[in-house]
């Protein structure tokens, strides 16, 4: 039995009354018996000039997840889609009841958006598999060697790019920013490299407004912040900002002289093997096998592929799945660099008074059963997730080109299935 979980939220304002009941519908169409559990959320009074207010606030009750507001006619013509006719298996969802192999291949019969995952041990190859279309209109199958943007998820390798630059550069962490980039305020003096690195530096967030004729760059955000004070005294708070992994970008730049793109494929592509990835920039804009990006079930509209900015360092990296493996064989093998500094790489990052933060240089860190490091983004409807379980050298990678692919709980999923296997588990 397959099984579809959709979410929807449905308003009925009654004829009578000024408020409106919000109900989260959860439909299992395709199963013997069509299911439906309405569960009442909440009443919420609407009036006629704040409709639109409360539907956003509602909104944030699903964990951020987009939804779309049908009326009668729109359902039926949902529940009769192309898509729900043919069972597709959303291989995200979270209580899944069928093998996540099974899952996977629904992609390929209904010929819709799809992804890579890997399961890697060590070097070795646990569960591998690509699924779905990176391009439906052409009917371009998704393959080990699809690209798409890692989005934030590029930190880490901005991070690693910073500690080669230390090992062969000379870059001191301890240095502080204006050293490298003295254009800055004066106020930025106390922020040092280290506090970039984990995003304690208290540098704002630069607030990207671009256009098809103005795409800010490196050298924007620096002018931007010559006016922008700190958002607090560096070092004592853990905030994330994406100026901080642009700034950093522009400092291995200065302590190089090298243009960043070309220090990334110089000292971690090439050393690696990854020949198709790249780091966005206004000069090659063009991406080699990259995978067009699409909306959420059932319609999968096709997104945009124009990219709002030409700053590169919080995000910016193209890879595949393919790409990555040969990233992770490289680093154990001591090619980018040696055990101490990747254990630096991978070490949380501290306070100034000695608290640790669960962060360290691009990975977030999870203490649940199993330690996690985790760099995760889903921005322009593509998906890139890479968890990496230090005390069982397990990853597994999760990428995809759809709005609604849910990378964590397919992980999820994998990692259930791999995770144990001869080795112990680490508790908290």
């Amino acid at each position: 039995m397959k099984i579809q979980l959709y979410y929807s939220a449905v308003i009925f304002l009654m004829s009578q009354k000024s408020f409106a009941q919000v109900e989260y519908l959860k439909t299992f169409p395709g199963s013997d018996s069509d299911q439906s559990k309405v569960v009442e959320i909440q009443d919420v009074q609407l009036f006629d000039d704040q409709i639109q207010q409360s539907v956003k606030k509602t909104k944030n009750i699903f964990d951020q997840k987009k939804f779309e507001y049908f009326n009668e006619k729109t359902k039926t013509m949902l529940q009769k889609s192309y898509f729900a006719e043919k069972k597709w298996q959303d291989p995200s969802l979270s209580d899944l009841k069928i093998p996540i192999e099974e899952a996977l291949a629904s992609h390929d019969r209904q010929k819709g958006p799809g992804g890579s995952v890997l399961v890697l041990k060590g070097e070795q190859v646990l569960y591998e598999n690509d699924f779905g279309y990176r391009d439906t209109g052409r009917n371009t199958k998704f393959s080990s060697d699809t690209v798409v943007s890692l989005g934030e998820t590029s930190r880490i390798f901005t991070a690693m790019a910073a500690y080669i630059a230390k090992s062969m550069f000379g870059l001191d962490f301890e240095d502080p920013i204006n050293k490298y980039i003295g254009e800055i305020p004066l106020a930025y003096k106390s922020v040092k490299i280290k506090h970039l690195l984990s995003q304690t530096s208290g540098i704002p967030e630069f607030a990207i407004n671009c256009s098809l004729t103005q795409r800010p760059t490196n050298l924007d955000v620096v002018n931007w912040l010559k006016q922008a004070p700190l958002d607090f005294t560096p070092g004592l708070k853990h905030q994330i900002s994406n100026s901080n992994y642009i700034i950093l970008a522009t400092i291995i730049e200065r302590v190089s002289s090298k243009y960043f793109p070309r220090f990334v494929d110089e000292y971690i592509f090439i050393p690696s093997g990854m020949s198709y990835s790249k780091v966005y920039n206004k000069n090659e804009p063009s991406i080699l096998n990259r995978a067009i990006s699409y909306g959420d079930f059932p319609y999968f509209s096709k997104k945009s592929p124009f990219q709002c900015s030409y700053a590169y360092g919080d995000t910016g990296v193209y890879s595949s799945i393919s790409d990555l493996k040969k990233w992770i064989v490289a680093m154990r093998k001591g090619t980018l660099f040696d055990a101490a500094t990747q254990k630096q790489y991978f070490t949380l990052a501290r306070f100034g008074d000695s608290r640790s933060i669960n962060y360290a240089n691009g990975w977030s860190y999870y203490f649940n059963e199993d330690l996690t490091l985790e760099a995760y983004d889903s921005s322009n409807s593509f998906h890139s997730l890479i968890e990496y379980l230090p005390f069982k050298d397990l990853y597994v990678l999760v990428l995809g080109n759809y709005e609604g692919m849910r990378a964590r709980a397919i992980a999820k999923s994998l990692l259930q299935k791999y995770s144990l296997i001869g080795l112990e588990s680490y508790r908290k």
